[in-house]
């Protein structure tokens, strides 16, 4: 199958910083150029944009924005980062031939406020596994929650979680202190 040859605006060739990426690529990857923006209407939670960032678009959604600054989630890879109006465009979706703008996904507010201390469990079975220390940045759908954590080597990880893998922190200041006995589940009913 050929394939077309494409030249980018943005990107240089690994081979030569001063040379402009060509690369061949699957058809089914070019579009047009997405309809213009309209750099005075400004961006709300939880509009889709598209970010610039490392001389590509990325796919985002606005959590929360004040005066020029917006703090945009990304799913893949997590991140949370902070862009100025001038580097963020609406993203559109090209179907059948046409653009045609994603409707905005009105999120249920969240329990947790971005910079709160909360605590994860990453095991596949929230069940099994210990649950550590992080912090809430936000959330990025239905059932999607950005946190960052130290690990082991102290370097700041992001991932994301859904809402059976986090929760409010524990209170250890009252650990142990208690009267009340706690209720248990025996499995029976």
């Amino acid at each position: 199958m050929n394939k077309p040859l494409v030249q980018y605006e943005n990107l240089a060739s690994d081979d030569d910083p001063n040379k402009i990426l060509t690369a061949l690529v699957d058809a089914s990857s070019i579009r047009p150029v997405p309809p213009p923006d309209n750099p005075d209407q400004p961006f709300e939670p939880p509009d889709i944009v598209n970010a610039f960032y490392t001389d590509v678009w990325w796919v985002g959604s606005v959590m929360r924005c004040e005066d020029d600054k917006y703090a945009v989630g990304f799913l893949g890879p997590p991140d949370m980062l902070e862009f100025k109006r001038s580097e963020l465009r609406p993203h559109w979706d090209f179907l059948n031939g046409e653009w045609i703008r994603p409707r905005k996904k009105r999120m249920v507010g969240s329990v947790f406020s971005p910079g709160t201390a909360v605590e994860v469990n990453l095991s596949k079975e929230p069940i099994f596994g210990a649950c550590f220390p992080a912090i809430y940045l936000g959330k990025l759908g239905d059932n999607s929650f950005l946190v960052q954590y130290k690990s082991s080597n102290n370097s700041d990880v992001k991932v994301i979680v859904d809402g059976k893998h986090i929760r409010a922190c524990i209170d250890k200041s009252t650990y142990g202190k208690t009267k009340k006995k706690r209720k248990t589940y025996n499995g029976s009913l």
